[in-house]
């Protein structure tokens, strides 16, 4: 029989430090794909002076490190979102009262917690990634009748097959609050771009194994670098408003905004990024239709804030997320 995706588990849970699995708390988020890392790769040898059968077949490679890379895309879901913030920013602080808690993440801590991420792909099949840093978040933002999608790239520490998920209790699987891709606006300096195609938006944390000599195959932990927040802009053209902004190198706050219908106010996902950047690609004409120009994104942080601050409100408790 052929095993079917939609049969596919996944779930995750925070570790202690760096090294050592998850035990408790686990949680199964809703997906849409999953693509686990491969293992090692062949390296060749070039040694000289053995015994071959011929001179330009290849001999004996030896097997590259663990770590590689770990893909999912998820639903942006207000229940699940403060865990992916929490994995690409560090830990929140929550503010507000039942029902309409707000959680609110920044962008620059120096540390991002671990977690294992678990797979069943079959009975008896199961993938463990250990060590597990978020990498990068993607989210695409458009006016169409789909739900948006976060795309998430992990680096591992390492991953091996079992018989069975790790032993440890799951959290209770709340009611979702998935955000359809037409609940999306955009303001610029706290306005609303009217003439707004598309948006990308995008958190990358530069992140790179940390391999001490520590006697095996896989790195140490997985360290953030610098973090990059950046990503570009499709905008009807109607004007030279945006092109003078990028031309004039001139500052503005950016400040995507999705909400669900059930609350547009207390049920909402808001991206703040008080001093954005844009750079004009320049207003393509591509033949007698209408014409549409790109602008490319990037913010950074002041003296007196990070370049993101991310708001959930979604009306469940800290404590669920675990800090």
């Amino acid at each position: 029989m052929r095993n079917l995706g939609r049969a596919v588990i996944v779930r995750f849970g925070y570790q202690a430090d760096a090294v050592t699995p998850a035990t408790a708390d686990f949680v199964r988020p809703p997906f849409y794909g999953f693509t686990p890392p491969a293992d090692p790769g062949l390296q060749q040898d070039p040694v000289l002076g053995g015994v071959l059968h011929n001179s330009r077949d290849a001999t004996e490679g030896t097997r590259e490190l663990q770590g590689g890379q770990l893909r999912m895309s998820v639903p942006l879901d207000l229940i699940m979102l403060p865990h992916w913030l929490r994995m690409a920013l560090g830990a929140g602080v929550s503010s507000g009262a039942g029902p309409n808690y707000v959680h609110t993440f920044t962008s620059g801590k120096a540390t991002l917690p671990s977690v294992t991420i678990e797979a069943k792909f079959a009975s008896g099949d199961f993938g463990r990634y250990e060590g597990c840093v978020l990498n990068s978040i993607s989210l695409p933002m458009r006016k169409e009748a789909a739900v948006s999608r976060l795309d998430l790239t992990f680096l591992i520490r390492k991953h091996d097959y079992y018989g069975a998920f790790l032993a440890g209790a799951e959290a209770a699987t709340l009611t979702r609050q998935k955000i359809v891709q037409s609940r999306g606006i955009a303001k610029w300096g706290g306005v609303t771009i009217s003439n707004l195609l598309d948006t990308t938006f995008g958190i990358s944390n530069n992140c790179e194994p940390y391999n001490t000599m520590s006697g095996d195959d896989f790195p140490l932990e997985i360290d953030p670098g610098f973090t990059t927040i950046n990503g570009t802009a499709r905008l009807r053209l109607q004007d030279s408003t945006f092109r003078t902004i990028s031309k004039g190198n001139t500052p503005g706050a950016f400040n995507p905004i999705l909400t669900h219908a059930s609350d547009p106010t207390n049920r909402l996902f808001s991206l703040n990024m008080p001093v954005t950047r844009l750079t004009a690609q320049g207003p393509g004409v591509d033949g007698p239709g209408g014409i549409d120009e790109t602008f490319n994104w990037e913010s950074e942080q002041t003296d007196v804030a990070p370049t993101l601050t991310a708001v959930v409100k979604n009306g469940t408790a800290a404590a669920v997320y675990g800090y």
